[in-house]
């Protein structure tokens, strides 16, 4: 290991780690979207006008598309956290392990509401 290697503690390896750490990133928020378009798609569901859709089919199937967009949010979480484990060894400057928190509580936050403007 060279001098420079020595005191710089987090370097990157590899292109290859690069790639793969955006690549991370990009997939989280492409499950961050998707999740988001299904809690608003079972919002729209469950305010359908009476005469597209009964008020209680409506209802139950904006509270179901409401918790698989929640579901997906934390399948998301989860496979997003197992990851970043699997790949401690690679940093990446100015780079959180923790960043992906507020957009997971704000989504889960805005879940919540749906849910609530759902039921009540």
């Amino acid at each position: 290991m060279s001098d420079d290697q020595k005191k710089r503690p987090y370097c990157w390896i590899d292109e290859a780690e690069v790639r793969t750490v955006l690549a991370a990133e990009r997939t989280l928020a492409a499950w961050m979207r998707t999740s988001l378009s299904a809690i608003g798609g079972g919002l729209i569901v469950a305010k359908l006008p009476e005469g597209i859709l009964h008020t209680q089919i409506a209802t139950l199937a904006g509270v179901v598309l409401t918790l698989i967009g929640l579901l997906m949010a934390g399948v998301a979480l989860h496979h997003h956290i197992w990851l970043r484990r699997s790949m401690r060894h690679v940093h990446m400057r100015g780079a959180s392990y923790w960043a992906a928190w507020p957009m997971i509580a704000g989504l889960f936050l805005i879940g919540g509401l749906v849910l609530a403007m759902i039921i009540i």
